[in-house]
């Protein structure tokens, strides 16, 4: 299986942001780091196969979880197909996306845990820097516990305001291992939010994708790392590491950003959400479709009985959002429970005057999907 390489995908630490990207949360971020938003596809709500996978550690081997057969998670539309939620927690949390049909399994301790996800009889471990072949791992290190050492060592380099607590655990001289305040020379790093990184570490060296004794494997790997901090005031690190087609690692790494949450306590913090999204990115998706003018994508996303006339046409679609002076774009979206998703958007009309728009967009489920049901403008725009 051939390993693309994913540079592209990844700018320089200095790069900046457009004003209005810094709106966006890491997903967004991401994705403007693949290049232009509107020449990627949409982002949709879809339903994976989870699959529960066993765990072993100090406390002895767990047996793997009763889960639900599906879980709905917002992705670049089409890259369902194919994949899978591989999970250790019976809730469905602290999971990642994978190939379907891969083998996974957990290792936990007093540290923190892994979930490992690699092809089927595969061997060796895709923990160690030699391993050549494709992987997925979800780590999470605990800083309040001995993860505190491996937290130090990797968050110290990436993020400014986790020095401090990098300085005080080199200070207790425990741990002789390299603690800097620089990343990676050879890895190229992506900011996507406060605590959030994408990066690639180059084949052939050591990076933060591989941070263990050489020798190290010729193939690149790529990821994303989160910083955050527990109630209890405890820092914690989730890190994707994987080694995927690029097409796949871009779902991946979405699906991933989606389900980091802030601020959990540290009982908490082993179980970062990437639960449903409530209809989120299924309003997004048509919003971003409705900033292209494309009306097929844009009803698509409508429920059947009102695609056929009215405003929700495609050719309607397609025919007002076309002849705006300024094409929509989505200012923000945020769910509301019960399907219902508030939106606030903006375009500037033929004529020239400028709507700052304000709705609640409802969603359903029907026939496996969540779909708009109904848009309720507040300002007539």
């Amino acid at each position: 299986m051939p390993i693309a390489r994913v540079a592209a995908a990844f700018a320089v630490l200095c790069n900046v942001l457009p004003a209005w990207a810094q709106q966006d949360g890491p997903v967004d971020r991401f994705r403007l780091s693949l290049g232009q938003i509107s020449e990627q596809p949409p982002l949709a709500s879809a339903e994976v196969p989870q699959v529960a996978c066993p765990q072993d550690g100090q406390g002895g081997p767990v047996d793997p979880p009763d889960l639900p057969p599906s879980k709905r998670l917002g992705l670049p539309l089409g890259s369902a197909e194919g994949l899978a939620f591989y999970t250790t927690h019976a809730e469905g949390r602290s999971g990642v996306l994978a190939p379907r049909g891969w083998s996974c399994h957990g290792l936990y301790g007093s540290n923190g845990d892994v979930l490992v996800v690699q092809p089927p009889g595969a061997s060796g471990d895709p923990r160690d820097a030699s391993y050549r072949g494709p992987f997925v791992l979800r780590t999470f290190s605990d800083g309040g516990t001995s993860g505190r050492f491996e937290v130090a060592r990797t968050a110290g380099r990436l993020f400014p305001q986790a020095r401090a607590f990098a300085d005080q655990v080199k200070a207790e001289g425990i741990d002789d291992g390299p603690f800097s305040n620089v990343p990676w020379p050879s890895d190229r790093i992506e900011r996507l939010g406060d605590g959030v990184v994408a990066f690639e570490t180059p084949g052939g060296v050591q990076g933060l994708g591989r941070q263990g004794p050489g020798p190290y494997a010729p193939e690149p790997v790529s990821g994303a790392v989160a910083y955050r901090i527990s109630s209890e005031g405890d820092p914690y690190l989730v890190q994707l590491t994987a080694r995927l087609d690029r097409r796949v690692h871009t779902a991946v790494a979405i699906g991933f950003l989606d389900g980091l949450r802030p601020g959990p306590g540290r009982g908490e913090a082993r179980q970062t959400s990437s639960a449903g999204d409530g209809g989120l990115a299924t309003v997004r998706a048509f919003y971003e479709a409705l900033g292209r003018a494309d009306g097929g994508a844009a009803s698509g996303l409508v429920v059947p009985e009102r695609r056929s006339s009215g405003p929700y046409a495609p050719a309607s679609i397609a025919r007002f959002y076309g002849s705006l002076r300024e094409p929509l774009r989505l200012v923000a979206a945020a769910p509301m429970g019960g399907g219902d998703v508030e939106v606030r958007y903006r375009y500037r009309k033929p004529n020239g005057n400028l709507c700052d728009g304000h709705a609640v967009v409802s969603t359903k489920r029907e026939g496996g999907s969540l779909l708009i049901a109904r848009i309720k403008p507040s300002n007539g725009c």
